[in-house]
């Protein structure tokens, strides 16, 4: 809605403002704070820890975000190696272009990726599947297992990371 718009809109003003030392150097520390507030989330009540980036990419907006589960290791046993074991899911919104859910499972220098994309680039899996090949080989990983899919509804939190439903490693803090 425009008043929501005109509200982001002022919001990411003063966020910028205040980042830039307009207010002070006092000022300037709080509005970090805001910012990386916004930007990671970590709650003793969520196992995983959660981020958000929001970018411009060749001129198009994008809304990404990263949930990492950073023990996925210790459940799954641990590595001959001794390397940790993460999983992530990285959700992509592209303005114009469509959603994305990459899910990733990382140790060492090796990578298990899933990529799930708007059913009208399943004409372009070659390319997509060569392009992911080619970025992981670039940057000195190695990608053991490659399965990309269309997909027309977005992955959910729960069918990535079970276990935070299945309350096997929450805090309980009431009190």
């Amino acid at each position: 809605s425009e008043k929501g718009s005109s509200f982001a809109d002022q919001l990411l003003n003063n966020l910028q403002r205040g980042l830039s030392g307009e207010g002070g150097y006092e000022m300037k520390t709080v509005f970090q704070n805001i910012m990386g507030a916004f930007l990671l989330n970590e709650s003793v009540y969520m196992p995983l820890q959660h981020f958000v980036f929001p970018v411009e990419l060749f001129g198009r907006q994008m809304f990404s975000e990263m949930w990492v589960d950073p023990d996925c290791g210790k459940r799954n046993g641990a590595d001959p190696d001794g390397e940790k074991m993460r999983k992530l899911l990285i959700k992509f919104d592209i303005k114009d272009v469509g959603f994305f859910d990459l899910i990733l499972l990382h140790q060492g220098n090796k990578l298990d990726l899933q990529l799930r994309y708007p059913e009208k680039y399943q004409m372009m899996e070659k390319e997509i599947k060569k392009g992911i090949t080619e970025l992981v080989n670039r940057n000195g990983m190695v990608c053991q297992k490659l399965f990309l899919t269309k997909s027309s509804v977005p992955v959910t939190l729960s069918e990535v990371f079970p276990q935070i439903y299945e309350r096997k490693n929450a805090i309980n803090v009431k009190i």
